[in-house]
């Protein structure tokens, strides 16, 4: 029995912060209890979201019913459970970078179309012409130095 607890706990600090921590309970509960009839899997995990999530993040599936057996909701074992999960993550953040350039492409044409007034000329809030010597020595001051090979 302490050999279990201490495995669910390991089991536990492998999913904290990637998924939501009632995924984790439902996982657990599957993973104790080494899966159970489809139709008995809400009762189990909690409800059919948990369901979905679990099967969704790869943690669990469904095996088919057969002549013999009824359909049955399987937990993966944790170390693939924990790899469907990161390619899930990985997945997210190749459609969030693919968002991100297709958004950095956007701005790209949007500045060049509208970056320089029709005249050709910049907006004036960004351009200031500076006669001031003082100001000018301020500024110059303030400016980062780069070294030249």
């Amino acid at each position: 029995m302490v050999a279990e607890a201490a495995l669910r706990g390991s089991v536990r600090s492998f999913f904290e912060g990637l998924v939501p921590p009632e995924v984790i309970d439902a996982y657990d509960q599957l993973l104790a209890s080494n899966g159970c009839a489809k139709d008995q899997a809400e009762a189990l995990v909690g409800d059919a979201g948990l369901v979905e999530a679990l099967t969704g993040w790869g943690m669990a599936h469904i095996q088919p019913h057969t002549p013999a057996d009824p359909a049955w909701l399987r937990p993966a074992s944790p170390d693939l459970a924990l790899q469907g999960v990161l390619a899930g993550h990985q997945n997210r953040l190749a459609r969030d970078q693919e968002l991100l350039l297709d958004g950095h492409r956007r701005l790209a044409d949007a500045q060049a179309r509208f970056g320089a007034d029709m005249n050709g000329r910049f907006p004036a809030h960004l351009v200031a012409v500076i006669t001031d010597r003082a100001q000018i020595s301020e500024l110059s001051a303030s400016t980062p130095r780069t070294k030249t090979g």
